[in-house]
């Protein structure tokens, strides 16, 4: 590829991470009567699929760091969406509860993202299975590329 046509594909992908990022971070009205990002709603759905997992874990699970993942569920806390419960076993293993409007909350943004996955999956569907191979496999080794470029120390 030319330097000129790598700029401007990198240009479209740096785009196209600002998109999702704003996706992630847009205040949503929920049918509850509270709003929430898409980001918070996303660990809310993983907190209850995963109810066994300590905070550590869901953590990790989600992809970010144990301060930003406290940091959400402080604000779910809040919104009384889910409970902090603490191990008997070991009182720093702490677990997070859904509360019943938290479930509620979670089904409502599995309904919202299905849309956007809808969205996405008639954007596939315009190319052929060898090409959404080719898709996948690039998301895949630019994934791999970024995880060791951010673990780069300057």
């Amino acid at each position: 590829m030319k330097q000129n046509e790598l700029r401007q594909f990198i240009h479209k992908i740096y785009y196209l991470a600002g998109k999702i990022h704003l996706i992630r971070n847009i205040e949503i009205p929920l049918e509850i009567g509270i709003h929430a990002n898409s980001a918070t709603l996303y660990a809310l759905n993983m907190i209850n699929l995963n109810p066994d997992l300590k905070m550590s874990e869901l953590s990790r699970k989600i992809g970010i760091t144990k301060g930003a993942f406290s940091q959400m569920a402080k604000k779910l806390e809040q919104k009384e969406l889910i409970t902090r419960s603490k191990s008997m076993e070991n009182s720093k293993d702490i677990y997070l509860i859904v509360t019943d409007q938290g479930k509620q909350a979670a089904e409502e943004y599995i309904r919202l993202h299905d849309k956007l996955y809808q969205g996405i999956d008639t954007i596939l569907n315009q190319y052929n299975e060898t090409e959404q191979q080719t898709i996948t496999e690039f998301l895949n080794k630019t994934n791999q590329f970024l995880e060791v470029y951010t673990n780069l120390k300057a």
